[in-house]
């Protein structure tokens, strides 16, 4: 259908949080979802690969090496966000490579200090990469994470994309109409 096919809409770069994660036990059980129970590799910002289910509990004692993250929820304290789940996606089947090579670069462009990890599922029409990524950097400084960085991370992964050959937008859904 030639609208689909010229329709910006169809090549939109999306990001979407997924889960905000508060203790190590619940980081844990989204690694073992992510990456379907152990079976498909972990992936970090460093471009190290952790394939199996030794190599990636090995992964998530490295990831929390700081022990930011606490072990489980305290009921006398507020709990504070500590891993942030992305869901990075494309319409369509987009090679995984590129679409990874793009994530991660998306994630260092903007936050260079933040540990980051992440599983490639292939169980949809859609490319889509999952990506943990923590809140607290390795300088100890918190990011607080506002809808309009959201918008600037999908830019900034639309533009990788774009720059790896895969055609990607990130058009807002609402304009600002001015009174005329």
């Amino acid at each position: 259908d030639f609208n689909k096919m010229n329709n910006i809409r169809s090549n939109e770069a999306v990001i979407k949080i997924n889960k905000k994660i508060k203790c190590l036990i619940d980081f844990k059980k989204n690694i073992k979802y992510i990456t379907r129970d152990y079976q498909l590799p972990l992936y970090d910002d460093e471009g190290n690969i952790y394939e199996g289910k030794e190599e990636i509990k090995y992964y998530i004692e490295l990831y929390n090496i700081d022990c930011v993250i606490p072990g489980y929820l305290h009921s006398r304290r507020k709990e504070r966000n500590e891993v942030f789940n992305f869901i990075f996606s494309m319409k369509g089947k987009i090679d995984y490579s590129i679409m990874l090579e793009a994530v991660i670069k998306t994630i260092k462009e903007k936050y260079p200090n933040n540990p980051a990890c992440f599983s490639l599922p292939n169980d949809t029409e859609h490319t889509y990469i999952y990506c943990n990524f923590k809140i607290q950097d390795i300088n100890i400084n918190r990011i607080d994470f506002k809808f309009k960085d959201r918008y600037e991370l999908r830019e900034i992964f639309a533009k990788n994309l774009n720059d790896l050959g895969i055609e990607a937008y990130a058009t807002r859904k609402y304009k600002d109409e001015s009174i005329v």
